[in-house]
């Protein structure tokens, strides 16, 4: 038995992992999904259903990679002189250049043989452009089978105070979503963002502030575009389904189709009755909306319910930010799960200007405007650097370190800062705007906002936000509150979700706290005596609190 605490983020993840149970002839693969909460349990319900559907999610290959693609013509001139036309012809062969321009073939061998406006990089290759032919140049070989590979190497950031103490250590992943004044938490204090240098992160101390980045924001994996379409459209069917279908027969449904227990399917229904009564629409694959917020400080909060992934989300997110820094001229922070984003402004912003200010054939140059100074597009430079020949991660025989790499690449962009076109930094958008984010398919959702197939609907603040919102706006404060408190957040948030679907009416429906401990207290099995631990034992089975 395989059990999965939290939801896998796709089928082929799903499958993978349960299929992990059962390992002999003749024995059937079995899995238990543990989730936290209910857009977890939507979210592992949808995958269930899918899997038995055989929907798996279809593979993403990566195209046009002009890192590999470099690292791949220095290997083939060690071994003959070629010419162009014929190893253009044999790149072609591979599915992941079978598009690949002519011109970004040739720019690769005139970045790797030193030619044109590449003449200050060291070349690799020689290339003569007047017979079209290239080859082996001397030295090239040590260079090739010491630095080849494609996965980069990686360290933890120091990071230092504007006391120029050192506070910890931060990993990459996490640093490269960072922008000047996030706020994050450290060794259970908090910090603000101010800059990188090499490998060191400079912050100030911003005591008692609440964080805008999560802890784990760096780890979390993204949901596949594939399995957030099937969730969009299973809130869709749960919209239905809550006004036309009885409750007894959607339970039956869930329990049936989902592969979910009586207790979750529940939950499930109470989830999405809860959200029609708050605001009147559920957020599905035909229908968005965007929320406004006011947090307790008094700061905008605009949350979009766009169930499309984290990679979509992201490239969204950050271009609405954009848009908005511009138009108003301050600083928006940005928090993104997989089902929504919201972005966070210390000046009010009318919501309804928001429809219309994104246009899917605009995305990709706000995107490389928003990205070009930023923690990210630093890390990933370093990267397809590396594999690229252009920094070395060992030289004469000796590694090179990650700092001194990382000091280097920082030169190197700053030299490069107006050839966008240069292979590297092409690459580098490329890995970022594809792999990292997924502006196909956030061009694809914002065609079909654009084309009317899927309507966004304004929610002006009311009081208090829908329980779809709960989430994303408690994500910041499992770092500085103990759980117990947020529990308690989220339990008045829900009061006030019910309070404003049922009005008064629903105190018939509260229980004092004084009745409910001595209730439940009489249902905890207590050990007070020697002889309570022989029927605990016999209802247990062994337990290792008795060992001395």
């Amino acid at each position: 038995l395989v059990c999965q605490i939290g939801s896998p983020k796709s089928v082929a993840k799903g499958l993978q992992r349960i299929g992990r149970s059962g390992h002999s002839f003749g024995k059937v693969a079995k899995g238990r999904l543990l989730v936290f909460d209910p857009d977890d349990l939507v979210e592992c319900a949808v995958m269930c259903r899918a899997a038995h559907r055989n929907h798996i999610d279809r593979v993403q290959v990566p195209e046009d990679c002009l890192d590999v693609l470099a690292q791949t013509v220095v290997g083939m001139s060690l071994s003959v002189r070629w010419d162009v036309n014929d190893a253009y012809k044999l790149v072609k062969h591979s599915y992941c250049y079978r598009n690949l321009p002519e011109e970004k073939f040739i720019s690769i061998l005139k970045y790797l043989g030193s030619k044109d406006e590449y003449e200050g990089v060291y070349s690799k290759i020689w290339y003569d452009e007047e017979e079209n032919v290239f080859g082996r140049k001397k030295g090239s070989r040590m260079i090739y089978f010491m630095n080849l590979g494609t996965i980069p190497e990686e360290s933890n950031y120091r990071v230092i105070t504007n006391r120029g103490q050192t506070a910890g250590e931060l990993s990459e992943k996490f640093v490269e979503r960072l922008t000047p004044g996030d706020i994050f938490v450290l060794g259970g204090r908090s910090f603000e963002f101010v800059r990188s240098k090499g490998m060191m992160a400079h912050v100030k101390e911003a005591s008692g502030r609440k964080p805008t980045v999560p802890s784990w924001a760096g780890e979390m994996l993204p949901r596949s575009f594939d399995l957030s379409m099937d969730v969009a459209e299973f809130r869709g069917e749960m919209s239905r389904d809550v006004d036309s279908v009885t409750e007894d027969e959607l339970l039956a449904h869930l329990c049936s189709d989902f592969d979910i227990d009586e207790g979750s399917s529940r939950s499930l229904i109470s989830y999405f009755k809860e959200q029609k009564a708050s605001c009147g629409v559920i957020p599905d694959d035909k229908k968005l909306i965007v929320e406004e917020y006011i947090d307790p400080s008094g700061n905008q909060r605009i949350i979009f319910h766009f169930p499309f992934g984290r990679r979509v989300n992201d490239a969204l997110s950050r271009a609405y930010a954009y848009r908005i820094t511009n138009l108003i001229g301050i600083t928006v922070s940005v928090t993104m799960s997989d089902d929504n984003f919201m972005l966070g402004m210390s000046r009010r912003i009318d919501i309804s200007r928001i429809i219309g200010m994104l246009d899917s054939k605009d995305l990709e140059t706000i995107l490389r405007k928003s990205i070009r100074d930023s923690e990210i597009f630093k890390l990933r430079f370093r990267h397809t650097a590396s594999r690229s020949f252009m920094i070395l991660r060992n030289y004469m025989g000796r590694p090179v370190s990650v700092n001194r790499q990382q000091t280097r690449s920082a030169y190197l962009l700053e030299s490069l800062a107006n050839m966008d076109n240069m292979p590297v930094i092409e690459e580098t958008y490329r890995e970022i705007l594809e792999d990292d984010m997924d502006i196909k398919n956030a061009r694809y959702v914002l065609d079909l906002i654009g084309s009317g197939d899927m309507g966004v609907s304004v929610l002006p603040y009311n009081g208090t936000p829908s329980p779809f919102a709960h989430s994303i706006i408690l994500s910041g404060f499992s770092d500085i509150v103990l759980m117990e408190d947020r529990t308690a957040l989220l339990k008045e948030l829900h009061r006030k979700v019910l309070y404003r679907a049922m009005g008064d009416s629903v105190k018939e429906f509260e229980f004092e706290e004084d009745q409910v401990i001595p209730y439940f207290r009489e249902k905890i099995g207590r050990v007070t005596a020697y002889s309570d631990i022989v029927s605990l034992l016999k209802l247990t089975g062994p337990l290792q609190a008795f060992r001395e």
